[in-house]
């Protein structure tokens, strides 16, 4: 099968809505079915279907292609760049670059890892203003450490990740939910290349944040052994 054949293939088995939202769907489509075949006016049923449509449009979820780029860090989640600068990153006791962006309420809510690898650990914790936050960090087979830290409304199922720590996750791929839009940090290692600049728009798994940097070549075999 060649390479086109194949993502068609991908594409025809991605669902068009988020799994974690096919519940709610159902409920309006019932709803929307039982108002359609009573005896009440096709007017009554209105309800029901501008609920179904605006599920629908909250529950989009796209196909995206990640990038096929070697050490390349992508976008987690479709929005705007706010802001990049040198931190010490709390997580790991480093210098790291910050990329943080902002999905807006009405942006598709999936998100997506930065990076190939293994999930090494995972941090909850809850911040001012009703906000709580999970990060993970990520490490790749060639040994990088990428932190992203996921910030939503303390509601009840905001969040939904499918992965836990000590499972891997790949490039570029979906890895979760945020159900009202959610602020993510982004840390890679401080000589990593920023390739984007503040106030522009990010493109879920297909948009180039960064570039990791390795001083030499770096075997995937040798660092997944460390």
């Amino acid at each position: 099968m060649n390479e086109t054949a194949s993502q068609s293939l991908v594409r025809r088995r991605y669902p068009p809505f988020a799994r974690e939202l096919w519940g709610l769907l159902g409920v309006a489509a019932a709803i929307t079915a039982a108002l359609l075949v009573s005896p009440l006016s096709w007017l009554a049923a209105l309800p029901g279907a501008a609920l179904f449509a605006l599920v629908a449009f909250e529950a989009r979820d796209p196909h995206r292609d990640p990038e096929p780029l070697p050490l390349a860090i992508v976008a987690p989640c479709d929005g705007t760049i706010l802001d990049i600068s040198d931190i010490d990153d709390p997580y790991l006791n480093r210098l790291a670059k910050r990329i943080r962006l902002r999905q807006p309420r009405f942006a598709v809510h999936s998100l997506f890892a930065p990076v190939e690898g293994k999930i090494i650990e995972q941090w909850r914790h809850f911040k001012p203003g009703g906000y709580a936050s999970i990060t993970w960090w990520i490490r790749s087979d060639e040994g990088d450490d990428v932190v992203i830290e996921i910030t939503v409304p303390k509601i009840p199922f905001a969040l939904q990740l499918n992965y836990q720590p000590g499972e891997r996750v790949g490039h570029g791929r979906r890895f979760g939910f945020s159900f009202f839009g959610a602020s993510v940090l982004v840390l890679v290692p401080g000589n990593s290349l920023v390739e984007v600049e503040p106030g522009s728009s990010s493109v879920a798994a297909r948009q180039v944040l960064a570039k990791l940097v390795h001083d030499q070549p770096v075997s995937a075999i040798d660092a997944a052994g460390k």
